[in-house]
């Protein structure tokens, strides 16, 4: 397009019309959807950990394998170097219905008790504290996701327990609470493992300054830019 062909002032062009469907007199997007994520985390701190929790940097990154996780002290604050943990939430994983991406919420909400009042054991690793305090708050550790598997292990997930305090608090949350936006089209994650088929006995490792790398479990790897020593992310929800 050039100078004689440009469009109209305050007209869009055809692409981004397209990108722009979303209405720029609503709400903001980024508050909006962080304000739903916080409304639950404050929910479920108070109704379930009467309210010990202390705050955390909630975050969304895509992760392979895995609905969330939960890093402690991964932040530090400029002014004064409070640590702050992280809560990361997969987006892929609030495709599914919003008891489902609160429970995910919830399971490293318990990560976090378990930091600050339990004893965690090695990197990823579910202990049969954790596995006690999920049943606490409503879901059941499990490796397969169902009755009947694992309550502890590395890898793991869970289920909601019917009737149990989870429910009974997601219930209070509100029928109307969604977290409002979800990824669209095809899975940035899918796409990725298809290609690259991705080698399943790596784990990623993180640094507190954002560097990333995979390798097997146990290697002692040091960030190149900070050399601070890199830490286990764990798969499925960490």
């Amino acid at each position: 397009m050039n100078a004689t062909d440009s469009a109209p002032t305050g007209v869009s062009s055809s692409s981004e019309t397209t990108f722009g469907s979303y209405d720029p007199n609503g709400a903001a997007p980024t508050p909006e959807q962080y304000a739903a994520l916080l409304a639950a985390f404050d929910h479920f701190n108070h109704q379930l950990f009467e309210g010990r929790l202390p705050p955390v940097l909630l975050t969304l990154a895509q992760h392979r394998k895995a609905a969330g996780y939960f890093i402690g002290a991964r932040w530090g604050r400029r002014s004064d170097g409070v640590r702050l943990g992280e809560i990361s939430i997969c987006p892929d994983s609030l495709h599914r219905d919003a008891r489902d991406s609160a429970s995910t919420l919830l399971h490293e909400m318990v990560h976090l008790w378990q930091h600050v009042f339990g004893k965690p054991s090695r990197r990823g690793y579910h202990n049969a504290e954790f596995a006690t305090e999920m049943e606490h708050v409503g879901l059941v550790a499990s490796d397969t996701g169902v009755p009947g598997g694992k309550r502890m292990g590395q890898r793991m997930t869970h289920y909601v327990l019917e009737g149990g305090a989870f429910d009974v608090a997601f219930a209070a949350l509100g029928a109307d609470w969604i977290v409002p936006f979800t990824p669209a089209g095809e899975s940035a994650r899918g796409k990725v493992d298809r290609k690259h088929k991705v080698d399943r006995s790596k784990r990623k490792h993180v640094c507190l300054c954002g560097q990333a790398a995979w390798g097997k479990e146990g290697l002692n790897l040091l960030c190149p830019l900070c050399g601070n020593a890199l830490t286990v992310v764990d798969d499925e929800e960490g």
